[in-house]
């Protein structure tokens, strides 16, 4: 009896551990975007890292990449990928908002962009 005790206590014990294992684990995604400028790159990284389980977002203006670091558990990609789009920017084959775009400062709209 007493040694069924213990062997439930170490497989609670692992089963636990497992789970927040994987709860922390991180992945990192780079995304292109539509981003043109610094107000861009600021707009951005603040919304993304708005995210729930978000860790890290850093948007390289000449390349208009951004390098996010999230927790699997939390969110994913995609949902990343939306809310740039619901800003207005594209982020990767995601395209933007069509309204949200409208609404962005002149500088943040890409030159000769349709929307």
């Amino acid at each position: 009896m007493k040694n069924n005790k213990i062997l439930f206590c170490l497989l609670a014990l692992f089963a636990f551990s497992h789970v927040a294992v994987a709860q922390k684990k991180k992945e990192t995604v780079t995304i292109k975007t539509s981003a043109q400028c610094d107000m861009c790159k600021k707009r951005i990284e603040e919304t993304v890292l708005s995210v729930s389980g978000v860790k890290s977002a850093a948007l390289t203006v000449a390349t208009a990449e951004l390098k996010v670091v999230y927790l699997t558990a939390k969110t994913n990609v995609d949902a990343i990928r939306n809310t740039i789009s619901m800003m207005g920017y594209d982020a990767d084959q995601v395209k933007a908002d069509h309204a949200a775009y409208h609404k962005l400062p002149p500088c943040c709209q890409k030159p000769g962009h349709q929307h």
